[in-house]
């Protein structure tokens, strides 16, 4: 079974990507840390939609949705953010401790935000991505 979201988690992570220098290890999936409140930049992540699995079930396609915080009330800062995630997608094929992003297709983003409910600038886009399971975890 292919776990995307400890996949994307892991590759995010790397300390050698773009996205690391701003972010560091504040990628999230699904929500946010209780009491979070834009003063680190960070990105959150939702699976949108999963492929079946390849027939040898170590691999999959899934559509993902990234939001992208600068942690400040500037929006060049969070366009900021989604740069390097964009960057650090883009460079694909580096392998991490649960399995290897393979491939990241550039689906769409969403014009320069307010979240309605805080009024903090955000940014989302979507990847289709290629995962495949580290063997350790098959």
């Amino acid at each position: 079974m292919v776990d995307i979201s400890q996949i994307v988690s892991d590759f995010l992570t790397r300390r050698d990507t773009p996205l690391y220098a701003l972010v560091a290890e504040r990628v999230y999936y699904d929500s946010a840390p209780r009491g979070w409140r834009n003063s680190n930049a960070m990105v959150l992540f939702d699976i949108i939609n999963e492929e079946p699995p390849t027939p040898t079930a170590n691999a999959t396609w899934a559509y993902v949705i990234f939001y992208c915080y600068g942690g400040t009330d500037r929006q060049s800062d969070a366009d900021a953010v989604y740069r390097a995630l964009s960057d650090t997608l883009l460079e694909g094929g580096a392998k991490v401790a649960s399995g290897e992003l393979k491939q990241a297709n550039f689906k769409g983003i969403n014009a320069a935000a307010k979240e309605p409910e805080t009024g903090w600038p955000v940014m989302s886009v979507s990847f289709r991505m290629f995962c495949t399971v580290a063997d350790s975890h098959v």
